[in-house]
């Protein structure tokens, strides 16, 4: 099924392009982006969302990971800036985290280290959201497997600690 992606084009070229092309991450910009209140990114983000959902479940499913509802509903609401609302939700999102690691190093589409660092800075950043809100779901961090491979500096660690003691 081709989904007609008007509001979420971007993202949908760099997801098809990257199993055709090379990319790397520059850090000069390139182009200025003008910023209006019309911008698709505000008036129709509902859609953008939506759509950037089905696009990172085709990713799933072209990399052959097998995912649960509970697993892709806390992926989205992880790339969408969401908040976790509870320990479940960050299990789930280790959860599909592992087995997309697993996957890539079957397959070898994306750099695994870098996979793997990304993706652990993210749970590791979610998992602080939640100790900065005063959850206590956030300290799932400590009994994580993905904690054993984030390359967490000492400071980010003793922060983690700090937030975490009761």
């Amino acid at each position: 099924m081709t989904l007609i992606m008007y509001f979420s084009q971007d993202h949908d070229l760099w997801t098809r392009s990257i199993r055709l092309l090379r990319f790397s991450n520059i850090h000069e910009p390139l182009l200025k982006m003008r910023e209006h209140g019309a911008k698709i990114g505000r008036t129709k983000k509902c859609k953008q969302e939506e759509l950037s959902d089905e696009i990172r479940k085709r990713q799933l499913d072209e990399l052959d990971v097998c995912y649960t509802e509970d697993e892709i509903i806390a992926f989205n609401r992880t790339a969408g800036g969401a908040p976790a609302t509870s320990d479940s939700d960050l299990r789930h999102y280790e959860n599909i985290l592992l087995k997309i690691f697993q996957r890539n190093m079957e397959c070898r589409i994306f750099d695994q280290q870098q996979l793997q660092l990304i993706g652990a800075r993210r749970f590791r950043e979610w998992c602080w959201e939640s100790l900065i809100r005063k959850q206590e779901w956030g300290r799932y961090y400590w009994r994580s497997q993905i904690r054993k491979i984030d390359a967490c500096t000492l400071r980010q660690k003793l922060g983690l600690i700090w937030r975490s003691l009761p």
